[in-house]
């Protein structure tokens, strides 16, 4: 199973969850999230993974189901509404990427049921 856990830049989890993302609250992201050093921010990220390798993946996944769906049905519509601003030469690949990546984004929005 995947776990929702984002080890950045400091506040990196805290973020996202301004701009809508949502994470189960075993991940306990607000506990280690904050340090000012990267080894904290993984220590603190390593001892989440350890307490939940004591559970069951099933009970976890049910779970976590609620952000998940939100969290996905963030990602479309975020995929859908922004076209980053590229400029320059050598953006020609990425550019096609993105616009291969939101059509899929709008197709999906569009023909999936979110409810």
């Amino acid at each position: 199973m995947r776990v929702p856990i984002i080890i950045g830049a400091q506040n990196c989890m805290k973020s996202l969850t301004a701009i809508g993302f949502q994470f189960p609250s075993y991940i306990k992201w607000d506990e280690w999230d904050n340090k000012q050093h990267e080894y904290d921010r993984i220590k603190g990220a390593i001892s989440v993974l350890k307490e939940l390798g004591q559970e069951q993946v099933a009970d976890l996944w049910r779970l976590s189901r609620p952000e998940r769906e939100h969290n996905f049905q963030l990602a479309l519509r975020l995929a859908s509404q922004y076209h980053p601003p590229f400029q320059g030469e050598g953006f020609e690949d990425y550019t096609h990427v993105y616009d291969f990546a939101k059509g899929i984004a709008d197709h999906a929005k569009e023909n999936l049921d979110f409810s």
